[in-house]
């Protein structure tokens, strides 16, 4: 069994970004496109709204993590199969 409950912590910052270099290709839009509808659908009751929030901040900044690495080093550099 994987432990996942700090997953859905309240806290809304991205913990260890410059352990962060590169992401799958085909991952960034599915995490992009996650919301919180989706996250519901997934989940049912298991998580809060709050927890779900959290999520999807995270997510943002994730999201923007990668965005800005790609604009400063480049696609061929963060994205791969």
């Amino acid at each position: 069994m994987i432990d996942f409950t700090r997953a859905f912590r309240l806290h809304n910052e991205l913990s260890y970004s410059k352990d962060l270099p590169k992401i799958d290709r085909a991952l960034l839009p599915k995490i992009e496109g996650l919301s919180k509808a989706s996250v519901r659908a997934a989940v049912g009751n298991e998580l809060t709204n709050p927890e779900i929030d959290a999520v999807l901040k995270r997510r943002d900044l994730l999201v923007a993590h990668f965005k800005k690495l790609i604009a400063d080093q480049g696609e061929d550099r963060v994205l791969y199969e």
